[in-house]
């Protein structure tokens, strides 16, 4: 079963950036998974590696794509947690449990392109 858009919302913001400095702007629409609708996009505000801050749209197919990097080992410097979650949530992503950290590696590859806060 693929995960569904609800699902990839809450890896990206229910899990992912309320304790890290590096997101300027992180305005989670919706608190419960189940609130989320199909289609949804959220834009984020983040600080790259330079210090520049940007705007980032983001959506369930770019989270998904890379969970699915995460899961093929072609993201560097994901934490083997990450890579564990990130298999396990594509085999089954209803007991897959994302914690701040797994969530924030995967947005920062989303919004960033690679991990570039650790």
């Amino acid at each position: 079963m693929s995960p569904s858009e609800q699902q990839t919302y809450a890896v990206a913001f229910l899990t992912a950036a309320g304790p890290y400095p590096w997101w300027w702007a992180f305005p989670a629409e919706w608190d419960s998974e189940d609130d989320v609708p199909n289609g949804w996009s959220v834009v984020v505000r983040v600080e790259d590696r330079a210090g520049d801050v940007r705007d980032v749209a983001v959506t369930h197919a770019q989270v998904l794509d890379a969970i699915k990097r995460i899961a093929a080992d072609e993201a560097k410097g994901i934490t083997a947690e990450t890579f564990e979650l990130a298999k396990r949530f594509l085999a089954d992503p209803e007991p897959a449990d994302w914690d701040a950290a797994s969530g924030d590696q995967v947005l920062q590859l989303v919004t960033l392109g690679a991990i570039v806060h650790e």
